[in-house]
């Protein structure tokens, strides 16, 4: 085995990988870090929840281009395991910006309440 086909093959281990830890953020650690947040904009002071805020939106638009990149650079499937297309992407963004909103608005009518 020569030198070259050595590095195509640690290469291509890297890139699925990388295509890998953008998959399980998209699904999984976004969705915990935005339940996260969630809580924190609820026991949070004024001033945090402010900074808070802007963290979660930018969380937010985070996931929609990790889903973006799972899609145009990694070769994302859908749930079905087909090919996912920008259409699968658009529609991801909107349900989770709705979601997401919702989760939003709900953290500061909770936070309204107890306070």
């Amino acid at each position: 085995m020569n030198r070259e086909s050595r590095q195509d093959i640690s290469q291509s281990d890297k890139t699925e990988a990388l295509g890998r830890m953008v998959r399980l953020t998209w699904k999984t650690l976004g969705s915990m870090l935005l339940f996260l947040l969630f809580i924190l904009i609820v026991i949070g002071t004024q001033g945090q929840v402010i900074v808070l805020d802007i963290v979660f939106w930018f969380v937010v638009t985070g996931l929609m281009l990790a889903r973006y990149a799972d899609i145009k650079v990694f070769h994302g499937l859908t749930a079905d395991n087909e090919q996912a297309t920008m259409k699968d992407w658009f529609g991801y963004s909107v349900r989770l910006t709705v979601a997401s909103g919702l989760l939003w608005i709900l953290s500061h009518i909770v936070r309204n309440w107890l306070h």
